[in-house]
Parts: structure tokens; C-alpha cells; sequence
């Protein structure tokens, strides 16, 4: 599938993009759940670290997309 996708650069691309930006919403999000005290989960879903987040009342309005980048978290690693 790797190499299939490298040659289709519009696909290859996506992937790329939206894996880096996952990996910086989910290492953004974790801290800042550590940086209100609390302690995240190990999981790679954005969605999981939303909902912590929005149970100790951050506003993510925002941010309505951030859960859209969870399936690049495992599909492509």
C-alpha cells in the first residue's frame, strides 16, 4: 500500500499532512490536559483528549475540527 500511495502524490501527501498535524494536535491537547493538572490517557484519539478537556471546562469552540485528524493517529503509523 506504501508504495502504491508514493506514487500517487495526492494521496502520499495527505497522509503525510495529516498524520504531522495529528501527531501536533495530540501532543498539544495532552499538554494542555497536564499543564490543568490532570493526567492523559495513552491513546492517540483526539476525540478522548477532547472530551477531558471539555469536561474540566476548556472552551474548544474554536477548535470544531480537531476530532476529524483521529484517524490518521493509528491508519498511518
Amino acid at each position: 500500500k506504501a508504495l502504491s500511495n508514493m506514487r500517487d502524490a495526492e494521496v502520499f501527501e495527505e497522509e503525510i499532512f495529516g498524520f504531522h498535524a495529528q501527531q501536533a494536535i495530540e501532543k498539544t491537547l495532552k499538554a494542555w490536559i497536564a499543564a490543568i493538572g490532570l493526567v492523559y490517557p495513552k491513546p492517540h484519539d483526539v476525540s478522548v483528549l477532547t472530551t477531558i478537556l471539555r469536561g474540566a471546562g476548556a472552551d474548544l469552540s474554536g477548535f470544531p475540527d480537531l476530532e476529524d485528524f483521529s484517524i490518521y493517529a493509528v491508519q498511518y503509523r
